[in-house]
């Protein structure tokens, strides 16, 4: 949405190397797949080896652990079912949307929903507030939920008419932050509504062959960046591109 060009440049940029902590933060949510299937603890699994080959250290169990705890005391209560790992498919706003969540709650009379992701990165803090990936993975999370409990409600309603309650949050432990390493925010029906459309702008401008390139603070992870022509050496050296915080649109995520 921010650079809806980048869609279709991508695929013709160089295979992606990814970063030590893009390598690091998959082994950790390896460790917390593993621990949530089996009967260990991710304390367990300090100085043990991921699939992709990074040893996990104190650090990284120890922030794992944080999710794992959450994970197992919520799914003791009985006026609850958590799923991990949420598999989801975004087929009602396009049929190639899709992704994974790694928390989703729903309570027994179905009508709160909660959806939690786990961020294992120290460098950059993410705010829960009006975040957009969290905000996508909760408009997938409602349209698994509904098949899961065999429900019509997308049929006869909008995405934030769905559930009485929806909250979203955000497990960070490894990051510092004044709210705490689990931050939580309950979403307005009204905005789910309005950026379930935002989502489908953002497809239609994507999908056009004259789709802009638009240089900013997100092309900091973009794949395209070693081939975009809207990218030069100066460019990609201002301050704005080792921004921390998240990526600014170009309109309103909220009022659009």
């Amino acid at each position: 949405m921010n650079c809806p060009g980048s869609v279709r440049l991508i695929p013709l940029a160089p295979p992606d190397e990814p970063s030590l902590y893009a390598e690091r933060g998959t082994a950790a949510h390896w460790a917390a797949e593993y621990s949530l299937k089996t009967s260990c603890d991710p304390l367990d699994l300090e100085g043990e080896e991921s699939p992709n080959g990074m040893i996990l250290n104190q650090e990284d169990v120890e922030a794992v652990q944080v999710f794992t705890d959450l994970v197992r005391k919520d799914s003791e209560q009985t006026d609850k079912t958590v799923y991990t790992e949420v598999k989801f498919h975004l087929s009602k706003i396009h049929p190639e949307m899709w992704g994974t969540a790694d928390y989703v709650a729903i309570s027994e009379d179905l009508q709160s929903l909660q959806v939690l992701d786990y961020k294992h990165g120290a460098g950059v803090i993410v705010e829960v507030v009006d975040n957009l990936q969290l905000m996508y993975y909760t408009l997938g999370a409602i349209q698994f939920v509904c098949e899961k409990q065999e429900l019509d409600y997308l049929e006869v309603m909008d995405w934030g008419q769905v559930f009485k309650h929806v909250d979203v949050g955000i497990i960070q432990p490894r990051a510092k932050h004044v709210d705490g390493s689990i931050r939580t925010w309950r979403v307005p029906g009204p905005t789910l509504t309005k950026v379930a459309t935002i989502f489908e702008k953002g497809i239609e401008r994507a999908l056009k062959s004259d789709a802009p390139l638009i240089p900013g603070s997100h092309c900091r992870f973009c794949r395209a960046l070693p081939i975009c022509p809207k990218i030069d050496k100066t460019t990609a050296s201002k301050p704005h591109f080792q921004a921390t915080r998240l990526p600014e649109l170009d309109f309103d995520p909220i009022t659009s």
